[in-house]
């Protein structure tokens, strides 16, 4: 008994070795790489990750009246924005917030109060990152990777 302990005590630690030597090597499964990504930044899938070169910008206070035909009283959304870049681009990125909350009010202000209840964040971050591909002309053109929605407010 005590020797079928002893290999399965030395078959584990053998096991929790592979995975640490594996994990810190970034290798197999915790492999790091990002096959076809140009961007420079680490995609999951959906979401942009962010990498140790990453910078955030924040849009604040974005308000939005939405479309409401015969409603009794006006709504608004209020949001703030974050948008990922890396460092080369950050100053762009701060320069163009004008244009950057421009281009949010415009596309935001034609749903309803209805439409937007009905979205999650990721569908609202959607429809704001293809206005912005939109009016920069491409996804290379524009100068940050993702845009987020760090709060949301429906009133």
């Amino acid at each position: 008994m005590k020797t079928k302990v002893a290999i399965l005590g030395i078959v584990a630690a053998l096991a929790a070795g592979g995975v640490a030597t594996a994990w810190l090597d970034g290798t197999g499964p915790f492999a790091k790489s990002d096959k076809g990504n140009t961007t420079g930044v680490a995609s999951d899938g959906n979401h942009a990750v962010a990498s140790a070169d990453s910078r955030f910008v924040t849009l604040d206070k974005l308000i939005v009246m939405l479309h409401t035909p015969n409603a009794a009283r006006a709504h608004y959304l209020a949001l703030d924005l974050v948008f990922q870049t890396d460092a080369k681009k950050e100053k762009q990125v701060k320069e163009q917030l004008p244009l950057l909350r421009s281009t949010a009010y415009h596309a935001l202000s034609g749903f309803s109060v209805e439409d937007i209840r009905g979205m999650d964040v990721d569908q609202l971050s959607s429809v704001l990152q293809k206005a912005y591909v939109e009016v920069y002309g491409g996804t290379g053109a524009v100068p940050f990777y993702s845009v987020q929605v760090d709060k949301q407010m429906l009133e």
